[in-house]
């Protein structure tokens, strides 16, 4: 694993022999000075992986939209992540809040990225006199149960208002930068399976690389896929502490912005989210 890309000037400029060697370092230590310029005083927007609907078993990487059927990443870490939009125009919805009308809240209304406390301590307000939950704790919150889904007429589905997903940082060879992949509810339980094996074999999720596969699931008449990782492969010894560095300069970036992109379901309806 490297991290240039195969074309990159730089390995091109490491592999022209054409070159003499004193202006070839010369050129490579500038090239390297310009990657550091680029990125002075910028926050960088890390590109998403993401499940295409339909059960088509592709991934779609990047700005780009490249669609592969798999991959191979590392990945750096890994968090909980917990969403909730709020809808105000949906006056459908049975669940209420004590929102001032026009209130200009940010999205996500509430968000976690350890499923365990949510971004907003307060409580939320009452369904028929009964108070049903509250924000700040995602236990006890009435939005992150089953059943609390709700379609544009007014139906209440088998999901839940609150989107749970898994939230990677994923390094592909090549990429210095790593991707964001949340994976939704259906994938959580093959997501969560992998990791307890690496636990019990003592791998770190960043010492191996992952395959990432897809396999078709269907629920009635709708299709959808699932995460499926392949076999895990250990990292050669000599990029241990490149790896490492990598995941200390950016796990902190598994808590940038929440955006609703994120959680759209691989299942065409969230209706079809089967308790996991």
């Amino acid at each position: 694993m490297s991290p240039n890309s195969e074309n990159s000037l730089m390995v091109s400029l490491q592999n022209n022999e054409d070159l003499p060697a004193e202006l070839r370092e010369e050129i490579l230590a500038d090239a390297r000075d310009s990657l550091n310029e680029m990125m002075a005083g910028t926050d960088p927007k890390f590109p998403k992986i993401k499940i295409a609907p339909g059960g088509v078993n592709n991934w779609i990487i990047g700005e780009e939209a490249d669609a592969k059927k798999t991959f191979n990443g590392l990945i750096l870490t890994n968090a909980k992540a917990n969403a909730y939009w709020h809808k105000e125009d949906n006056t459908n919805n049975p669940i209420f809040l004590d929102l001032p009308e026009g209130n200009n809240y940010e999205l996500p209304l509430c968000h976690s990225f350890d499923g365990i406390t949510g971004s907003r301590e307060r409580e939320l307000v009452q369904e028929n006199g009964n108070q049903v939950g509250c924000f700040g704790r995602c236990s006890d919150c009435f939005l992150n149960e089953y059943g609390t889904t709700v379609n544009d007429s007014g139906a209440r589905g088998r999901g839940k208002a609150c989107k749970n997903g898994r939230r990677l940082l994923v390094i592909m060879d090549g990429v210095e930068f790593p991707f964001i992949l949340t994976l939704p509810p259906t994938s959580i339980k093959n997501f969560d399976a992998y990791v307890t094996m690496l636990r019990g074999k003592k791998k770190p999720l960043w010492s191996i690389w992952t395959t990432f596969a897809l396999e078709q699931v269907r629920d009635g008449q709708i299709a959808y896929s699932v995460f499926k990782p392949g076999a895990p492969v250990d990292i050669m010894p000599n990029l241990i502490v490149d790896i490492y560095n990598l995941r200390k300069q950016f796990k902190p970036q598994i808590q940038t912005a929440i955006t609703e992109d994120e959680f759209a379901s691989s299942v065409s309806d969230d209706d079809n989210e089967s308790p996991i």
